[in-house]
């Protein structure tokens, strides 16, 4: 072939890919073509390629909206327009060019939390198609279905935190929640765990408070005692003493699975086991369920404010990433789900940089939280990311930007 006419080729084929990589509508209004066959939140990629479901691993995600591309995406995330096949890859997608309304792209894995961060920081510049801030943004009213189905919004125009296991996430409050009944027995042989699928009976706490077909939370109280009790067991109590209030220690509410009820008899009711997220035991109490979504909303974190962390779910000495935790801050003191703060030590400075004699102490951050649940005094936080172990009556603090 003549050398001319392979340079007018290959400049033709130049600017063909220039100008896909830029043009702004890769965003349609049209359907997926995945969609077609199954739900568009079954999976990340819409154009044949073998992709895994949106949200197997929890992470940073974005729900596309029209007019959206990579280009503008990849800039207003990672402060790069450039950085757009690095998204492209992350995702699985075949084809950079087509991207659908309601497709859902991984912005950042789990354990990339520092790029996390460095989003977290600028939230505050952070808009959606209204102009409002972040700050301003409704919450979403979720209604109906269960939380190991795809709960998600596909209307958040806001990056979110994907947390699949949101569902069986525990939480604190200062006085235990008024139950609506307790399992007293199990349907069947006796048997020492209560598993999905199993028929318990449930005596009924309030009269007319259960009602069939209605799910309920089924959970255990462990109380500020037993709490405080088992952090002395770890050898932390002085540190939890000296840091946060014994008021500040509340009743946690350990929650075990989900019951529905099937039918209602003379003082008790019927039900069953639809989901399991721990050992179910007798005596198991039962709350209204609500369900909750597994995408949540980056807000911006409250400047200036600091607490302590109370205890782990679990009640470890030491725990770490993907950890649930409870800290001393609530919605009162203007806690909300989608923030993020730090986890610190205070290190003592030389005796050379001491100012006045007096001793000097630097906050040394070492992990991060991301809040899931807000209480008016207490909060439910899922640890993202620690550099070492976290303990009860460790410091948090705004994240410095």
């Amino acid at each position: 072939m003549n050398i001319k006419i392979k340079a007018s080729l290959l400049v033709i084929f130049s600017i063909l890919s220039i100008t896909l990589v830029f043009s702004p509508s890769f965003a349609e209004t049209s359907e997926s073509p995945d969609s077609k066959a199954s739900s568009s939140d079954n999976s990340s990629s819409v154009n044949g390629s073998s992709s895994t479901k949106a949200g197997s691993e929890s992470g940073v995600y974005y729900t596309v909206k029209k007019g959206d591309t990579l280009w503008d995406l990849s800039k207003r995330f990672n402060n790069s327009a450039w950085k757009w096949p690095g998204m492209w890859s992350d995702n699985k997608m075949s084809n950079p060019h087509l991207i659908y309304p309601g497709q859902k792209i991984k912005l950042f894995y789990r354990n990339d939390m520092e790029r996390l961060k460095k989003l977290h920081a600028g939230m505050d510049s952070l808009k959606n198609e209204s102009g409002k801030t972040v700050d301003a943004v409704e919450p979403v009213k979720m209604d109906g279905g269960m939380d190991t189905q795809d709960s998600s919004n596909t209307g958040l125009s806001l990056p979110f935190y994907r947390y699949s296991k949101i569902g069986g996430a525990g939480f604190m409050k200062e006085k235990p929640s008024e139950a609506h009944g307790y399992i007293f027995k199990v349907k069947g042989p006796d048997h020492l765990m209560i598993n999905k699928g199993d028929e318990v009976f449930i005596k009924d706490m309030n009269k007319k408070s259960l009602v069939p077909g209605a799910k309920y939370y089924c959970y255990q109280i462990i109380n500020p005692k037993l709490i405080k009790k088992r952090v002395a067991e770890g050898k932390k109590l002085s540190k939890l003493d000296r840091i946060v209030k014994k008021t500040e220690v509340g009743n946690q509410h350990y929650i075990t699975g989900v019951i529905q009820i099937t039918s209602l008899k003379s003082g008790y009711a019927l039900g069953t086991v639809i989901q399991s997220y721990k050992p179910i035991a007798l005596k198991d109490y039962l709350i209204p369920y609500t369900l909750r979504s597994q995408d949540i909303t980056l807000a911006p974190s409250v400047e200036g404010l600091s607490g302590a962390i109370i205890t782990s779910e679990e009640g470890e000495s030491l725990f770490g990433d993907d950890k649930i935790a409870f800290i001393d801050k609530g919605r009162e003191d203007g806690i909300k789900p989608g923030q993020m703060y730090n986890i610190y030590y205070p290190e003592e400075k030389d005796a050379a940089e001491l100012i006045g004699g007096k001793k000097l102490f630097v906050p040394v951050d070492f992990a991060s939280f991301l809040v899931l649940l807000a209480e008016d005094h207490m909060s439910t936080v899922l640890i993202t990311s620690a550099y070492q172990g976290v303990s009860a009556g460790d410091s948090w603090h705004y994240p410095e930007k």
